[in-house]
């Protein structure tokens, strides 16, 4: 299956960014929030978004820990995602790989802020045509 036909299966549209993006986060889970760990936001859609973490400097978090987002750093236009909570669907742990990858969805979101989401998604696709 290709990417595109892949990506049009979903529910909402999605952006991806690269490493060299700078979008990173601080998060920690939501029932301990002394636990707090930083990860690169590898993508984002209405839905949720995509992290990856070091091994060097985060544990292994499992399906279904739910995280929340103390902060977003790298994009200005982000900042309304602060303090979502958000629900591991899928950990990528590949012994070759120096980062763990983790599919996050949203929790309960007021749609407002899910407008702006997928409205950040719109125009940052429409900057990159």
């Amino acid at each position: 299956m290709q990417k595109d036909d892949y990506d049009n299966r979903r529910r909402y549209k999605r952006t991806y960014f690269t490493m060299e993006d700078g979008i990173n986060g601080l998060f920690c889970l939501a029932d301990n929030e002394g636990e707090v760990f930083k990860g690169n936001v590898m993508n984002l859609s209405g839905g949720g978004l995509g992290i990856t973490a070091s091994k060097d400097e985060t544990d292994k978090y499992k399906v279904h820990d739910v995280f929340k987002i103390i902060k977003i750093k790298g994009n200005s236009y982000l900042g309304f995602l602060d303090g979502l909570y958000m629900e591991t669907k899928w950990v990528l742990d590949h012994d070759e790989l120096e980062h763990y990858g983790y599919g996050c969805e949203f929790g309960e979101i007021d749609e407002n802020i899910r407008d702006q989401v997928i409205n950040f998604v719109n125009n940052r696709s429409q900057s990159e045509k």
